[in-house]
């Protein structure tokens, strides 16, 4: 099995992220950690192909984002 790439910076996830950052508050690093660690894996499972990585990178970001912006945890 390949080796997994973790990548600890991706410009189109902060670009994503900037306009939450202040809503998401304190639990803001927690959150983009857990962002990037699923992203990871993701990747890491579609063998890296680049043509998906953007839609990977947003579909997670947006992925829990209710908690917040909802402030509720039935947010679908």
């Amino acid at each position: 099995m390949p080796e997994i790439m973790i990548k600890t910076e991706r410009p189109f996830v902060e670009d994503l992220f900037a306009r939450y950052e202040v809503l998401i508050g304190r639990d803001f690093p927690g959150y983009r950690n857990h962002v990037y660690r699923t992203i990871t894996y993701a990747m890491h499972f579609l063998g890296n192909a680049k043509e998906h990585e953007r839609l990977v990178e947003a579909a997670f970001v947006y992925h829990d984002i209710g908690l917040w912006t909802d402030h509720e945890l039935a947010y679908l």
